[in-house]
Order: C-alpha cells, then sequence, then structure tokens
C-alpha cells in the first residue's frame, strides 16, 4: 500500500508491477496523476518491475554483451 501522501495522491494506491502495461504517452491525462518521490519506495518498485521482467540480475547482463 501507498499512502497518498506519498505519492501525492487523492487516496491511498497499490503498484502491481506484475500488471505493468505499455501505453502510448498521448493517452496520459495531464497533470501526472501522482509520483512516488521516496527513492527507498522506488527503488522497491524499480526492482519488482525489473524481477517481473525477468532481468533483475542486470550484473549478469551486462556480462553477457
Amino acid at each position: 500500500m501507498i499512502g497518498a501522501d506519498t505519492c501525492g495522491l487523492p487516496s491511498d494506491s497499490l503498484a502491481l508491477p506484475h500488471q505493468l502495461r505499455t501505453i502510448s504517452s498521448s493517452r496520459l491525462i495531464q497533470p501526472a496523476y501522482g509520483r512516488i518521490v521516496d527513492p527507498v519506495l522506488r527503488r522497491a518498485i524499480a526492482d519488482k518491475i525489473l524481477r517481473h521482467l525477468a532481468i533483475h540480475d542486470l550484473e549478469r547482463l551486462t556480462l553477457e554483451t
């Protein structure tokens, strides 16, 4: 659970990295819905997204190239 005060939204939210979806930036409504500024929380979400995409071992990836 991400508190509303953490991301600038009117209510608490969930980040569901396993439901990641790519959309056109033209479909985004301005201004942005919210933004997570806490670096620890941003890193935790990024790690979960990378793990879901099976690219969580970036050190190993650089060795393969």
